[in-house]
């Protein structure tokens, strides 16, 4: 290990606290499940009343058309799109896994597969904290390396998404009242992203500064939520090597093509026909869509409300966009919900479910 790992080592052993009373586990663990349980709540309910506003446009006839027009072929295709999308990502969580401690692939492949399980499933974009939580058992990495590394691969999942959609909405978009709003708000996200990279650390100490003035406003989480940030800090100035940046572009760019492809499929598989920079559009503009902390579980009835508006901008009916939009977002869900399975079910689970310690030097 280099000095620097080791320094960031030895912070993040200092960063740990002493271990809570029963009873205060007891409390974290009631409130914690009386929080999920709010959530699930509120977010099933605006999801069936989003949900149930959207099909009152559907056209049950198109829907008959999309069932009687499903392709095997290409749906087993989209699922290998899927999978491969899968092993780009834990290629790129390797890259800044590998920053911090000795890493490995299998571990690298848990985590992306359980991380995009629980962002599926859970409201208000909930499986980040999952993310998080994953890295702490499989690798005993601490909330603030972890964190530090979530928010550096959003950055650049934002980056190339927005710029897809942009691209998207150029090629695809021609008159349209919308056209240049989108157009702002995409170079928008990519401007604020690519500050956030450039200015590293200075732009993660003022966002984490945000988060703990507004959410933390107990002392002793936010002083714990300084260490963290300062120890992120410290791996954002050493390990962020020009060449990492690059590799983690190219990873993240790998996977969104993959991403894409699989939604080209899931469309191509009920019989809607896109082209490429259709498909650019629709699936840049779900995922930003997607990435909003809104209390919807797994994102049902905002995404398909937002993919329903993304079609009818790309020429389709309302009623032909809305049945489209629920049977492909339907399908996209089953995957990682099919892949989580498969990995609980798995040899490879079990082989990597230890917990490796950081702390060999």
């Amino acid at each position: 290990m280099t000095d620097h790992q080791n320094g960031m080592v030895e912070a993040d052993r200092c960063d740990r606290m002493p271990p809570m009373k029963q009873a205060s586990r007891e409390t974290i663990t009631r409130r914690l499940t009386g929080l999920l349980t709010n959530r699930w709540v509120v977010g099933g309910s605006l999801s069936v009343l989003i949900l149930g506003w959207l099909l009152s446009f559907a056209d049950i006839s198109s829907f008959r058309q999309f069932a009687h027009a499903f392709d095997t072929g290409f749906a087993f295709a989209m699922v290998a799109a899927t999978a491969a999308g899968y092993f780009a990502g834990a290629w790129r969580l390797n890259l800044l896994v590998q920053t911090i401690v000795p890493a490995q692939f299998g571990k690298d492949m848990a985590v992306t597969v359980s991380h995009r399980f629980f962002l599926a499933v859970l409201p208000a974009r909930l499986g980040e904290i999952a993310y998080v939580i994953l890295l702490k058992r499989h690798y005993n990495i601490s909330f603030g390396l972890g964190a530090a590394t979530l928010i550096v691969s959003r950055v650049y999942d934002v980056i190339v998404v927005a710029i897809a959609f942009l691209i998207g909405i150029v090629g695809s978009i021609e008159t349209s009242e919308s056209r240049p709003h989108l157009i702002a708000i995409s170079i928008g996200m990519v401007s604020i992203c690519v500050a956030i990279i450039v200015f590293a650390p200075k732009s993660l100490t003022l966002l984490a500064a945000i988060c703990y003035s507004g959410f933390l406003p107990r002392a002793r989480w936010v002083r714990k939520f300084q260490r963290s940030v300062l120890i992120a800090r410290r791996w954002v100035r050493s390990e962020l090597s020009p060449k990492l940046h690059f590799y983690l572009l190219i990873s993240t760019t790998i996977r969104w093509m993959l991403d894409f492809i699989a939604v080209y499929f899931a469309f191509t598989c009920i019989g809607v026909s896109l082209s490429a920079l259709g498909v650019m559009f629709l699936a840049g503009g779900m995922n930003l869509i997607g990435g909003l902390p809104i209390q919807t579980i797994g994102g049902f009835g905002l995404l398909e409300a937002g993919m329903t508006g993304l079609l009818m901008l790309l020429g389709f009916e309302r009623g032909s966009a809305v049945s489209a939009a629920v049977i492909s977002r339907l399908a996209m869900f089953l995957i990682p919900v099919l892949f989580w399975i498969l990995w609980m079910l798995s040899p490879a689970r079990r082989w990597y479910s230890g917990t490796s310690s950081p702390s060999k030097t």
